[in-house]
């Protein structure tokens, strides 16, 4: 008999569990005990537990996975469809403008109109017309209203807009962003605004939703990552009002999955003093209890901007589809980031850093490397996010020292035909997973959503296929992974993300009971066939969040 504390709550019987310490294996049974996995093992050993009150419900061959983890997904964000006009669907500026006009009738005259935020690629390499639409389009589909149009790395805004805010063609750029405008002689606003442009600028000027509306929409975005098999996730580059959000929402208990934020700071953030703040990242953190759904485990900071855009940070100048030769967005200098990363180290607090192209990668290395020693930066499990073009000996550099990468090969579904028009052959060969794991270098997966699908059976297949959406064509085929090694960076790797590898991303007795049952196996071998994956029950801590177990024996 299999010892254990006490006898199980539930048995699930009769499957096939995901066996963690028998690798490529599986087992018929799972034990569980309040937030906990008992055992493992037969069904006639586990089945032998059973006490008085144990609920036993017999699986029917289905499979049970640990619970799936996105390493780098916008929760707070995900769930703002309630939050403002949704363009989530449009396929052209006019139907952007449309929405917009349809909003206009509904909103009181001279009362703002905001969009959702959507991913960079939606209001430009996606649109018909291969182009952000312009302030004076803005204009004409709602005169009498200030309009935003909300993207992570860019906004847009019109006239009413632009007044409203008091930005005109004398307002200077500030460091690390850039404020679009015709070109010269004219100079006139176009109503772009990108990286700390349009942070600084416009976003933290805009108006807040209720703190209610809020935890309203992390609750909705949670319940929709659950239907996927998400139980955890990791959420870089909060502000403040976003922490006060994820705090209500778990002394609610309306919180079901696990999430592991980082506070953002440097440039372009909502911070005034970077070190009060990361001081303040440690207090929370060194008070965190076990059994948080949510933690503060360290901040975020943006080195460089989008590879779409024409914002990454690259060593040498590229062409973007707006016809400029740029090196992108330096967005934090290197003083300045030296001195986050000493302050992270003292706080014992983790940091993340965006950072897409090689120059901005070799930035932060850089810093790594003046600031503490391979052994310091190891044990601060420091993450690079994105990390898309990094060059070779970065790579080493990366392994050397075990920075974390929370890398995302949907962008190469959703924009690859930017990556080639900018970057040629080399675009192909973007967030290079084979060389990641191949080198020793720690790497998980993730969606970066709502940029990218937060569904992971698709990221899966992306993978281990790397297909560009736009043109069908497979970007580096060398750069792919297997099937058991895109089910590991969703699960066991992207535990470390949280600093909770000890309690999920394995099935094993004593970890957390935060698992999958899904209603037949996952057939990765098209796209079709990935989203059609269903999952029957989701279980976090215990607690069903989604679906539900079959009906007891």
């Amino acid at each position: 008999m299999i010892p254990i504390p006490q006898a199980p709550e539930w048995i699930l019987h009769s499957g096939r569990v995901h066996a963690d310490e028998v690798p490529g294996r599986t087992t018929e049974a799972i034990a569980i005990g309040g937030k906990r996995i008992l055992a493992i093992g037969s069904d006639r050993d586990l089945l032998s537990l059973a006490g008085p009150g144990t609920r036993k419900h017999d699986l029917g061959g289905r499979r049970v996975i640990p619970g799936l983890i996105d390493s780098h997904n916008h929760l707070s964000i995900v769930g703002q469809g309630s939050l403002g006009c949704d363009i989530s669907g449009i396929a052209s500026i006019d139907d952007l403008l449309e929405a917009i006009r349809a909003a206009a009738l509904t909103t009181e005259p001279g009362a703002w109109i905001m969009t959702t935020q959507v991913g960079e690629s939606v209001i430009s390499h996606e649109l018909r017309e291969g182009r952000y639409p312009y302030r004076r389009e803005l204009d004409r589909a709602a005169p009498n209203h200030p309009v935003c149009v909300r993207s992570f790395h860019v906004g847009i805004l019109n006239t009413k807009a632009l007044e409203r805010l008091g930005i005109t063609r004398s307002t200077p750029s500030p460091k690390g962003g850039e404020i679009g405008r015709q070109p010269q002689p004219d100079g006139e606003l176009d109503g772009r605004f990108y990286e700390a442009a349009w942070t600084t600028l416009v976003e933290r000027r805009l108006p807040e939703p209720s703190l209610e509306r809020r935890v309203s929409a992390i609750e909705s975005a949670a319940r929709k990552l659950n239907r996927l098999g998400i139980t955890q996730v990791c959420e870089h580059g909060i502000p403040w009002k976003t922490w006060e959000a994820y705090g209500a929402a778990q002394r609610a208990n309306r919180l079901s999955v696990k999430v592991s934020a980082h506070l953002h700071v440097g440039p372009g953030s909502q911070v005034e003093d970077d070190g009060e703040a990361i001081r303040e990242v440690g207090r929370i953190r060194q008070a965190s209890s076990p059994g948080d759904r949510v933690t503060l485990d360290g901040v975020k900071v943006f080195i460089d901007g989008g590879v779409a855009l024409g914002t990454a940070y690259f060593a040498r100048p590229y062409r973007t589809a707006y016809g400029e030769w740029t090196n992108g967005l330096q967005v934090t200098p290197a003083e300045r980031l030296r001195s986050i990363v000493r302050l992270c180290l003292e706080n014992r607090i983790q940091i993340s850093q965006h950072a897409s192209g090689d120059a901005a990668i070799a930035h932060v290395l850089d810093a790594y490397d003046a600031v503490a020693d391979s052994a310091a930066i190891r044990n601060g499990r420091f993450i690079l996010v994105h990390c898309q073009f990094p060059v070779e000996r970065d790579i080493d550099r990366i392994a050397d020292r075990g920075v974390l990468v929370a890398a995302q090969t949907l962008f190469l579904y959703n924009m690859g035909q930017g990556y080639t028009q900018y970057h040629g052959e080399r675009g192909k060969s973007a967030v290079p997973l084979r060389t990641f794991l191949d080198r020793g270098c720690h790497v998980g997966l993730g969606s970066d959503a709502p940029v990218n699908q937060f569904h992971p059976f698709m990221g899966a297949w992306h993978a281990m296929n790397r297909v560009c959406k736009a043109t069908g064509e497979r970007m580096d085929a060398g750069q792919a992974i297997t099937e058991s090694e895109a089910f590991r960076c969703y699960t066991e790797r992207n535990a470390w993300f949280g600093s909770r590898e000890a309690s999920t991303g394995r099935l094993v007795a004593g970890a957390a009971a935060d698992l999958a049952i899904l209603e037949s196996d996952p057939d990765l071998s098209s796209l079709e066939s990935a989203l059609a994956t269903r999952v029957a029950c989701t279980i976090v801590d215990g607690e069903i969040v989604h679906g539900s177990l079959p009906a007891t024996d």
